[in-house]
């Protein structure tokens, strides 16, 4: 299975925030990110306000209406009074239509934000700390999304606007773009996002087993995709 058309970008996580996807477009890092051995697997430890990644050159997502971003998160802190965003974007929009490809609140699980239009994953299995989600979110078109949590089925909702902004001027990965108020706090491995292609359920699947590496079934290699 091509797992490998439109990648526009593979971040591992093993050791530093460089792209493994032969795009040169390595993470800038803000404070210390701190890479180890999870339940192991090799990640970026602890991604908070003070200490996260940052890509500024980012014209290559903008204004997209197709897209996939998929990866594995951990969250270590039982804090629920924020929504810890793992990646957001910065661009001409609000606070409230800024899309969260990624989230998860440790009380009512994971949660995937697009203008205001909010899906939630149960809040099955989630724990106080600790413990490895796989979270792939599919963006079909302007007004739809896929998203999909471990091997669970899909969950679609349609929304104003799931496009990236125009303006985008950067992403982060493990805090909040437009403040620390709503940063991550957890572990980050396997980052991925494809452009101008929406994996399909099948690929997806193949995805969270580890085909593509770094998978539910195996050990992350880390160091190139793991094929």
């Amino acid at each position: 299975m091509d797992l490998y058309t439109n990648l526009a970008g593979y971040w591992p996580l093993a050791e530093n925030g460089n792209d493994y996807s032969g795009n040169g477009r390595n993470f800038t890092s803000v404070g210390t990110p701190v890479h180890a051995t999870v339940d192991g697997f090799r990640c970026a430890q602890g991604l908070n306000a003070t200490n996260y990644y940052t890509n500024a050159s980012v014209s290559w997502w903008a204004s997209k209406s197709v897209f996939t971003v998929a990866g594995w998160f951990r969250r270590t802190t039982t804090d629920a009074s924020n929504l810890h965003a793992a990646v957001t974007f910065g661009g001409a929009v609000s606070v409230a239509t800024v899309m969260y490809p990624i989230n998860q609140n440790i009380t009512t699980g994971y949660r995937e934000f697009c203008n205001n239009q909010v899906t939630f994953f149960p809040n099955d299995n989630v724990p106080t700390a600790g413990g490895w989600r796989f979270i792939c979110r599919v963006v079909e078109s302007a007004a739809m999304c896929r998203v999909y949590r471990d091997a669970a089925a899909a969950i679609t909702y349609t929304a104003t606007s799931c496009a990236t902004p125009a303006s985008m001027t950067g992403f982060r990965l493990g805090n909040y773009y437009n403040g620390g108020v709503q940063a991550y706090d957890g572990d980050v491995r396997d980052l991925r996002v494809w452009v101008d292609r929406a994996l399909t359920a099948a690929e997806v699947a193949e995805l969270y087993a580890g085909a593509f590496g770094g998978g539910a079934s195996r050990l992350s290699l880390g160091l190139g995709l793991g094929i």
